[in-house]
């Protein structure tokens, strides 16, 4: 059973419906409120096309800190980002790999 969840935004569907990056401030709540899920992450596309800004949120269990400090971030042990650059499936990816290794550690099985 997967206990991540993640949410994409892309620039484009910011400026299509007339949004600021702002309006997509505690969506990342929905995804963790899921039941099962541990940890749960928002991807926001930045307009240079190529970094996004992640917000991270976990519910006790898994220390998002952790993850976000490998990742270049910060934050607190629920609540926490960074920065990343590349493609959406790149950044994707490096999340997910950071999460389950952190899972693994904390015998939190993915």
């Amino acid at each position: 059973m997967a206990r991540i969840a993640s949410l994409v935004v892309k620039r484009d569907f910011i400026e299509e419906t007339g949004s600021l990056e702002e309006d997509t401030e505690g969506f990342v709540n929905f995804a963790r409120g899921i039941d099962g899920v541990e940890v749960a992450f928002i991807m926001i596309q930045k307009d240079d096309g190529n970094t996004w800004r992640v917000s991270l949120r976990g519910k006790g269990r898994v220390n998002v800190q952790r993850i976000a400090k490998r990742l270049g971030g910060g934050g607190h042990r629920d609540a926490a980002g960074c920065r990343l650059k590349g493609s959406p499936y790149e950044v994707k990816n490096k999340i997910i790999s950071e999460i389950q290794r952190e899972m693994h550690q904390d015998k939190i099985f993915v």
